[in-house]
């Protein structure tokens, strides 16, 4: 809250959410070229702002890299939660707390993200493209499904900062996490990545390309590596002097 780098971050992200809905913007990493080419020649409505606005998520990942260094990063790279454990607060505590914030503040940004594309395509003239209800939900699936994906990679991020100690290190493999995964996935054909390409899954959800009753499997699997990715932290400051 007394983070200056926090509110610019909510500035850069509204921003950016303006220019979609307005600029009509549309891109990111790896995503559908056919829902692109629609959304470029079509005539846009309420929904499809949105819907634009979640295929560049991973462009967004890159402003959130500040949430990830104010929230966690800072603190473990100069070993300030030392003060912290040895006022008397547990590790488990002390990571479950930091990574509820974390948490927290993404959920924040990426509402204020599709609230600000809503805002700016009502202002534009954009038709709702369904009902109050069907526009409302668009905006609640799309945060939540984005909130996670970013939380994926952030929980990771988390892991190598508490392991490496080195806020670089884990600052780079946020935005390399999609990267790599689109390249393997194009190189290799492993159908399995699939399930950790968080970005293209994201983006087919948001174009309609996956259901909610398809969704079961990616969602296991990203709150899974949140879990281990959180128990991770908690086991490697465990095992390391203070």
């Amino acid at each position: 809250m007394r983070t200056k780098g926090i509110y610019l971050t909510l500035l850069a992200i509204i921003l950016m959410g303006i220019s979609s809905a307005v600029s009509k913007n549309v891109g990111g990493v790896d995503v559908n070229m056919n829902l692109i080419d629609t959304l470029r020649t079509g005539k846009w409505t309420l929904i499809h702002a949105m819907m634009a606005a979640s295929l560049s998520v991973s462009v967004v990942l890159f402003l959130l890299i500040v949430v990830f260094v104010v929230t966690v990063g800072y603190e473990f790279s100069q070993k300030t939660y030392k003060n912290t454990l040895t006022s008397g607060v547990s590790r488990l505590t002390f990571v479950v707390e930091k990574f509820g914030i974390m948490l927290l503040t993404i959920f924040i940004m990426m509402l204020s993200y599709f609230v600000t594309v809503l805002i700016a395509g009502s202002i534009k003239g954009y038709p709702a493209g369904g009902s109050a209800g069907k526009v409302l939900q668009t905006l609640f699936t799309n945060t939540v499904s984005d909130a996670v994906a970013v939380a994926v990679v952030f929980a990771v991020a988390t892991f190598v900062l508490a392991l490496f100690k080195s806020i670089i290190l884990a600052s780079v493999m946020v935005p390399a996490w999609p990267i790599a995964i689109s390249i393997l996935a194009a190189e290799t054909g492993w159908h399995w990545l699939k399930y950790v390409n968080f970005f293209v899954t994201v983006n087919d959800f948001a174009g309609g390309f996956l259901k909610w009753s398809q969704m079961a499997p990616y969602i296991s699997v990203g709150i899974g590596i949140i879990i281990v990715a959180w128990l991770l932290t908690i086991v490697t400051l465990n095992h390391q002097e203070l």
